[in-house]
């Protein structure tokens, strides 16, 4: 039959048989056609959907490793930027005399003083001793944080400047009136405002003179002080005549980012 088709012509019985058929079914086809498209619209529907759950799953997944990968990347090129400056610090004319540097990140925080005290992951064993003094890293590289309270073999606690028994000998830089540096109103005020407190000397005192650690107590049995002399303090940030005539204080802006601080650096001694 198809050797025969193929060969008669347009005319021929079974092109004539082939058009009526096509005639006739045609109509039921389209019928059919629309009837089955929703479901198979559906069908489609349902497949697609599936696919893009899964392909939009994975892109979640995908975009969370991104971000977590992007996180790690600005961690650490935020350390290696704190690093480099306490380096600097070190090979700087500034850096204390007989005095090591042991670089250790802050691994707690104390939740009932949290501007008072952190702990860090180098101890005893670091040559960390108790009244060693800790400066910052960052870009206020080499600022004064606090000093060593607690020593553990591989860790130690360290009372910042910001705690309410702090206190620090410190002298206006250039003026040289003498002083001692302690928190203020404590808590979070205090993470913000020191004082210079128990000034006695006379003399101008200018808002943005840098306030250093003077080397030694001013008391008369002229002890000297666990922190080494010329270590950067803060600026003065505020001077009242009337307060520094009744209370004998200014107020200063700590150098160090005393609250957010993640990466300490212990001046210690050496030996052990």
């Amino acid at each position: 039959m198809i050797t025969v088709y193929f060969g008669e012509r347009t005319g021929g019985a079974f092109h004539t048989m082939q058009r009526g058929a096509v005639e006739v079914l045609s109509p039921l086809q389209s019928l059919a056609s629309g009837a089955v498209k929703p479901f198979r619209d559906a069908v489609n529907w349902v497949g697609e959907s599936i696919d893009a759950k899964g392909e939009n799953k994975k892109l979640q997944l995908q975009l969370s490793d991104a971000r977590i990968a992007q996180a790690r990347l600005q961690q650490a090129a935020t350390e290696n930027e704190q690093l480099r400056a306490l380096v600097k610090f070190k090979d700087s004319v500034g850096f204390p005399s007989g005095r090591t540097a042991v670089t250790a990140r802050v691994i707690a925080r104390s939740p009932t003083e949290w501007y008072g005290r952190v702990t860090i992951n180098a101890g005893s064993s670091d040559g960390v001793r108790i009244n060693d003094p800790v400066v910052a890293a960052g870009n206020n590289s080499g600022a004064l944080v606090g000093k060593v309270t607690t020593v553990a073999g591989n860790a130690s606690q360290v009372t910042l400047l910001t705690d309410s028994a702090s206190g620090v000998a410190a002298l206006i830089a250039k003026s040289n009136i003498l002083g001692v540096v302690k928190t203020g109103a404590g808590g979070e005020a205090g993470a913000d405002d020191l004082q210079m407190v128990f000034i006695q000397q006379r003399g101008p005192i200018r808002k943005g003179s840098m306030v250093v650690t003077s080397g030694t107590v001013d008391d008369p049995s002229k002890v000297d002080s666990i922190f080494p002399a010329g270590i950067p303090i803060g600026a003065v940030s505020e001077v009242d005549a009337e307060e520094r005539r009744l209370y004998g204080r200014v107020h200063i802006q700590p150098y160090a980012d005393i609250r957010d601080a993640q990466l300490l650096q212990v001046l210690t001694r050496g030996g052990r």
